[in-house]
């Protein structure tokens, strides 16, 4: 469980760790339960991190242990995971319909969702996939399951943007509403990055930081975050500006919701360091 928050929350490094520790007992113990959640969980957070290759290893890894215990509740997201990591291929079109065969009457809304969301991924119709998209959406909202009704808003949203097609940009918002009134910090990061490059305005407060600066980070936000981006800690940074910890904590969090970044590893690559 604390696993799954901190892939919400971030960081995305204490996520990985925690994850990978959870994996380890639950090998060493032989308990499938846990083992087969976290490393769909893990490959999810890879997927973000863009380490398709790490994803895609620990969604098949997951698979297997499905497959033997013949329990496809458990391993919807899994299937998902591994769609996602490996796009339309003839095994991944086969693995959708065993899927589909194994929830066959099952009363499960989250795995019926990502089995629809699976079968969109793999569509080569893009009106049968948007379709798929939303009845997942639906499905999920009707279960008032609200962090899953945010991830497919999100999926279908960046779906029509991308297409330049329906509503696109509003299910986006919704999505950032909700992540938002659920503190999930790594999520809303994400989507506002999304929205930022299909376009759509990004609503205060969730811009981050005062008015008067919106996306663009303010002087001390650009110094902290020079200084983190040089490896520096938090003391460290806090020592050398003559701040508290907390008010540097506040700085580097605001600049990486600014920039859309899940760390603090990522400023470099992004240019933070660069002239404004």
């Amino acid at each position: 469980m604390l696993g799954a928050l901190l892939a919400a929350t971030g960081p995305a490094e204490e996520a990985v760790a925690c994850l990978g520790e959870v994996i380890a007992i639950a090998e060493r113990a032989g308990a499938v339960w846990p083992l087969i959640p976290a490393k769909m969980t893990l490959s999810r957070l890879l997927l973000t991190l863009d380490d398709v290759a790490g994803a895609a290893t620990h969604a098949t890894a997951a698979l297997s242990l499905v497959r033997a215990k013949g329990n496809w509740v458990w391993g919807a997201e899994t299937v998902l995971c591994l769609v996602d990591a490996l796009g339309r291929t003839a095994g991944t079109v086969e693995l959708v319909d065993e899927l589909g065969a194994g929830l066959d009457g099952a009363d499960a809304p989250i795995a019926r969702a990502a089995l629809l969301t699976a079968r969109a991924v793999v569509s080569e119709d893009p009106p049968e996939a948007d379709g798929l998209l939303d009845a997942a959406r639906t499905t999920l909202q009707e279960a008032g399951l609200r962090y899953e009704e945010a991830q497919a808003a999100e999926r279908l949203g960046r779906w029509r943007c991308e297409r330049g097609t329906g509503d696109g940009g509003p299910l986006l918002e919704a999505a950032l509403r909700l992540y938002a009134a659920m503190g999930a910090d790594r999520d809303l990061a994400r989507i506002s990055r999304i929205m930022r490059q299909n376009g759509v305005p990004i609503p205060y407060p969730w811009r981050g930081g005062r008015p008067s600066h919106g996306q663009t980070l303010s002087s001390r936000e650009r110094e902290v975050a020079l200084l983190a981006a040089e490896g520096k800690t938090n003391q460290e940074i806090a020592t050398e500006l003559f701040l508290s910890r907390r008010t540097v904590e506040s700085h580097i969090s605001s600049a990486l919701r600014k920039l859309g970044l899940p760390s603090r590893r990522e400023l470099r690559a992004q240019g933070v360091l660069a002239d404004p």
